[in-house]
């Protein structure tokens, strides 16, 4: 995981407490997929589908208003310093949050999506600008060939199943031509399927079989 010829990388769980709406709107959410699960016949093919679907919806809820705190509140810490940040997330929404609270405050960043034009000037204008402390880069957007050294602090916004797709993200910092320690913060909100993910991320289950004891579900 970690090569001798990298500088220093460090990671953190930072674990976030849902709102009291959050917690309110995601243990809804969670019987609504037990009872969908119950309530459909074990040989229906979609199944599966459907409970992946509120996995997503559970995610999205995960997403709210406790984690966005926690990361402004790591964000602000930063503001002003020398340190350049790229913040991932597979939902292109969730950045989107996040840049509409960064304008509000005057905080310059770059947005790289599967949507963006001119991704090479959208690199270069993160890479070169001094003020500009913040990318918000999608999953799809950030594989492999970017390279983003100008930052040393990763943030990554929402677990992701394949512990691969995270490290590639990572890499866009951690790598040859980094000479400065690298920081990794993955946010996690608590008591949620997503510290979950975490455990799915080191053992060889498949994520319906990682997820179902949690859910309070048996197959």
């Amino acid at each position: 995981l970690f090569r001798s010829d990298l500088p220093e990388r460090q990671d953190e769980v930072v674990v976030c407490p849902m709102t009291g709406e959050q917690q309110h709107s995601y243990a809804e959410e969670l019987s609504r997929a037990r009872n969908e699960w119950l309530e459909a016949d074990a040989a229906d093919s979609h199944r599966s589908i459907h409970l992946l679907t509120a996995l997503q919806r559970l995610r999205q809820i995960a997403n709210g208003a406790g984690k966005m705190s926690a990361v402004f509140e790591r964000l602000e810490q930063l503001r002003g310093t020398h340190h350049k940040v790229l913040l991932f997330s597979e939902y292109v929404s969730l950045l989107e949050r996040v840049g509409q609270e960064m304008s509000q405050r005057g905080w310059h960043y770059d947005l790289l999506t599967g949507q963006t034009r001119q991704r090479e000037a959208v690199i270069a204008h993160f890479q070169q600008t001094q003020d500009c402390q913040f990318f918000l880069i999608s999953l799809k957007a950030g594989g492999v060939g970017l390279n983003l050294t100008a930052a040393d602090y990763v943030f990554l916004l929402d677990p992701w199943w394949n512990l691969a797709a995270e490290e590639q993200a990572i890499a866009r910092a951690h790598r040859i031509g980094q000479h400065r320690p690298v920081f990794v913060y993955r946010f996690v909100s608590e008591n949620t399927l997503e510290q979950q993910i975490l455990t799915l991320q080191q053992r060889k289950q498949t994520l319906i079989d990682s997820v179902m004891p949690f859910m309070g579900l048996a197959q």
